[in-house]
């Protein structure tokens, strides 16, 4: 295998096997050379050199020819053209012999490449003269290039969130040995049909030699959905555009998706806190708070128009409610400001609404516009300025582990004395629950928080068997007026009925 390692020439002339030679290396790394003549009936030929630049300046051409014989009858020269990189090649200077030519009164804005042809012409011995060597002294152009592996904000088909900024770019490379002054780079994306959605430029003000810049820029992806095509152009051809050694390095592209917001947010509306049921009691001074949530965690619901709410008076007239009026703020606004994107209104009227039935309808939206239903949320409540209490009622009864009491409120003001009394069927008072036992209360229906396990003040278990309870209630040092309902009848002077059974 050692002998297939060295270098070897085969040189043959086709038709001619007298021609032939080779030459064998020594060594794999000998350096070996072949030469020979040939012999044509040309008296003349020709060699042009790869266009040169773009230049930022250019200094002098060199012209070096030679010959195989004494030198009788050949004719070189080389010449250099002027070239605009577009159309226009202009003769420039002609060297017929050893020589070096000026080349700084060219414009280099206007020609910034240049072209050498070589000619050789011999009609005495046919021997075409030689070209030892040409070169042209320059100031090349810089060369910006898109370098991926630098860095990039997106990867190919990438999935994003309908609301979610749109970063695009790549890391900008000098790839030369040149220093770049300012520059502009162009981003752009378009849709599937090829339209422009939004475009963007960003100057940057130089690039040293080896320098990488990354930077990007942020489009909205607010509304759009399906797929898209980014695109960025560094240092495009133009009226801004800067000399540099190549344009085809200068652009990408990339596809991706934006998935669409197509889900609904959820509203919820509580009164005081509480949720209520349809024809419920509620306070004449209610705290309404009306909450959109919205499973997008970019597209914020930050803007009043994210609700519309209306309220249905006795009357039955139906008016906005608006979140200012005469200057005045009427509904408090709470944008959603976190990747939990919920946005709240609270609404509690200035002046106590007089007594009726009122209706009240709600519509949220999120940021894409999608509803928070196919209908309005809407809901009707009554209002009682009068403060009133329904007979307590026990739940379950009978009871076996334990029962909750249930009763109904109405007015403005929250009792402040609440205590109820368990006794046994000779009056003795065996358990004793407070107020702030009970729990949270509020205007309207309530069911306490507290559910008695059928123990006395020691916590002992009572026995099996009917008890009796009553309810002192009072709104400023007041008893509270007896409100009427189908449950009067399981009272008698006051005192209701519970049994226990274990």
């Amino acid at each position: 295998m050692a002998g297939n390692q060295l270098p070897y020439i085969f040189f043959v002339k086709k038709g001619y096997p007298s021609t032939s030679k080779e030459v064998i290396g020594a060594s794999p790394n000998e350096v070996i050379k072949l030469s020979s003549k040939l012999f044509s009936n040309f008296r003349q030929g020709s060699k042009d050199a790869p266009v040169i630049g773009p230049a930022m300046d250019w200094s002098t051409a060199h012209f070096k020819p030679g010959t195989v014989d004494a030198g009788a009858g050949d004719v070189t020269s080389a010449t250099i053209f002027k070239d605009d990189g577009a159309a226009s090649t202009l003769p420039y200077d002609t060297l017929n012999s050893v020589g070096i030519s000026d080349l700084s009164s060219i414009a280099i804005d206007s020609f910034p490449y240049l072209r050498l042809g070589f000619n050789t012409e011999d009609n005495t011995f046919l021997t075409a003269g030689q070209l030892r060597n040409w070169h042209v002294l320059y100031n090349p152009a810089p060369d910006l290039a898109i370098n991926p592996i630098k860095g990039q904000t997106l990867v190919a088909n990438q999935r994003l969130t309908a609301g979610t900024d749109l970063q695009f770019g790549f890391a900008i490379e000098n790839i030369s040995a040149f220093d770049m002054g300012e520059f502009k780079v162009h981003y752009w994306y378009v849709d599937a049909d090829g339209e422009r959605i939004e475009d963007a430029w960003v100057t940057y003000p130089s690039a040293a030699s080896g320098e990488v810049i990354f930077d990007s820029v942020t489009f909205s992806s607010q509304g759009l959905s399906g797929r898209y095509v980014c695109y960025m152009s560094v240092n495009p051809m133009g009226a801004d555009w800067h000399r540099e050694q190549y344009q085809f390095n200068n652009n990408a592209f990339l596809a991706i998706s934006i998935d669409a917001d197509r889900k609904n947010p959820l509203l919820d509306v509580t009164f005081d806190g509480v949720h209520i049921l349809n024809g419920d009691i509620v306070s004449p001074l209610p705290e309404i708070v009306m909450e959109l949530k919205d499973e997008n965690p970019v597209l914020l619901m930050d803007d009043t128009m994210t609700f519309d709410v209306f309220l249905t008076d006795p009357s039955r007239v139906e008016r906005r409610i608006p979140f200012y009026s005469n200057g005045q703020e009427v509904m408090f606004f709470e944008p959603a400001t976190s990747a939990q994107n919920k946005a709240r209104i609270t609404y509690q009227p200035k002046a106590a609404l007089k007594d009726g039935t009122y209706k009240l309808r709600v519509m949220g939206r999120d940021a894409s516009g999608n509803e928070s239903g196919d209908e309005a949320y809407t809901i009707e409540f009554e209002v009682i300025n009068k403060s009133s209490v329904t007979h307590v009622v026990n739940y379950p009864n009978p009871f076996s582990t334990s029962t909750r009491f249930v009763f109904t409120l109405t007015g403005a003001i929250l009792p402040d004395v609440f205590t109820i009394q368990i006794m046994t069927v000779t009056g003795k008072v065996v358990r004793e629950i407070t107020k702030d036992e009970l729990g949270t209360i509020h205007i309207g229906r309530n069911m306490s928080d507290y559910a008695w396990d059928g123990r006395d003040e020691y916590g002992d278990r009572l026995a099996n068997g009917v008890y009796f309870y009553r309810v002192i209630m009072k709104v400023n040092g007041e008893a509270i007026d007896r409100r009427e309902t189908s449950a009067d009848q399981y009272f008698r002077k006051e005192f209701g009925k519970m049994y226990l059974f274990r």
